[in-house]
């Protein structure tokens, strides 16, 4: 009995926790931005991971392990990175550094 009591409070606390009152902005429901991004990265991630973005269609020009000139994504708060084509269909960014650990990034892309 008691063991189900903790397991009840440790699930109500995790609920508690786990609730998020900050507001998401997304264009994930915009026409024109669902019409060329087809998944991107979001949600919590390891602060060693890349920020992937991966299009409905080919982008011309684009070549698997082409580093990138003018980085189109932008990270705020501001990260330096290189951003390359994994494929024709997905661009990757980089981080120069790790990320923040708890921190709350929005990204930009300007192809």
């Amino acid at each position: 009995m008691k063991n189900n009591s903790l397991l009840f409070l440790f699930l109500i606390a995790l609920t508690v926790f786990s609730c998020d009152s900050k507001t998401h902005q997304t264009n994930e429901n915009d026409e024109i931005f669902s019409q060329y991004i087809k998944a991107y990265t979001s949600g919590v991630i390891s602060v060693s991971d890349e920020i992937v973005i991966r299009f409905y269609h080919d982008i011309p020009g684009a070549r698997q392990g082409d580093v990138m000139e003018e980085n189109p994504v932008a990270l705020e708060p501001k990260t330096k990175g290189t951003s390359y084509w994994r494929d024709s269909k997905t661009l990757a960014f980089k981080p120069e550094n790790w990320l923040k650990p708890n921190q709350d990034y929005s990204c930009q892309i300007n192809i």
